[in-house]
């Protein structure tokens, strides 16, 4: 019989795999049934269609003597330009609103397994109600003084990354902002083999710039099924030091 300390959080089998499955079907689901209808390919020949049907629609109206052709050309292309960069734009919001959505659906599932385990423990309603208040860094906190460290995680990074670019996204302008300018300018530097934007300050690039690419939302959705992997079993009161301050004061 073993005499092990009582468990603080519970990542039971059926739990994790949960986790991990809804996580992933979701992903999925975005991109089979939003991301894959906004491909290159699928934008592009929209927008020749429209410029097409434009030419089509005005070339009645077309009279040598009176109009220059190259001028109902240019109607007609500019209505394609416009099509291409109003669903291009859609592809972004569209982007970016799945990742959103991904990133607030890990935060409660995170909150709600660690408020859920320390209720059961403690028993402390004003506990609970703190955990639902706590940002995911302080999250992350309390589970380094239980010896899971996700910050030295090779999956912190895009975890990081991920958090910032969705709340610059939401907000603007402020503090996920300036951090994203320091810690990943990439998602804000317009791509350039121009060079001409590498001589523009990073503080020109505002919240408008911030761009994520299909490989940036695999690396980024990726990150979460890849974080609930790394929970062990079982994490028991053996392994805190301490618990956080700010869990402590909540406790009181």
């Amino acid at each position: 019989m073993t005499n092990e300390s009582p468990t603080v959080l519970y990542m039971y089998m059926g739990l994790r795999e949960s986790l991990i499955s809804d996580h992933q079907f979701f992903v999925d689901q975005a991109k089979t049934r939003l991301l894959d209808q906004f491909n290159d390919l699928s934008i592009q020949s929209e927008a020749q269609k429209v410029s097409e049907e434009t030419w089509e629609g005005i070339e009645g109206y077309y009279d040598p003597e009176k109009h220059d052709l190259l001028e109902f050309s240019e109607v007609a292309d500019n209505q394609g330009y416009e099509r291409y960069r109003l669903l291009s734009e859609m592809r972004d919001h569209t982007r970016f609103s799945m990742l959103a959505a991904l990133f607030h659906s890990f935060e409660k599932s995170l909150k709600d397994w660690i408020a859920r385990d320390l209720f059961t423990l403690f028993k402390s309603e004003p506990l609970k109600r703190r955990v639902w208040a706590a940002t995911v860094e302080e999250l992350y906190t309390l589970l380094k003084e239980g010896g899971v460290d996700v910050r030295v995680s090779g999956i912190y990074k895009d975890l990081r990354d991920y958090q910032l670019v969705v709340n610059v996204y939401k907000h603007g302008e402020g503090r996920s902002l300036d951090e994203l300018r320091k810690s990943a300018p990439q998602f804000i530097m317009p791509d350039d083999d121009s060079g001409f934007y590498k001589s523009f300050p990073l503080e020109f690039f505002d919240h408008s710039y911030v761009r994520v690419t299909d490989e940036d939302f695999d690396r980024f959705t990726g990150a979460i099924a890849e974080f609930w992997k790394e929970i062990p079993t079982y994490i028991r009161t053996s392994a805190f030091k301490q618990f956080p301050k700010w869990l402590t004061d909540a406790a009181k």
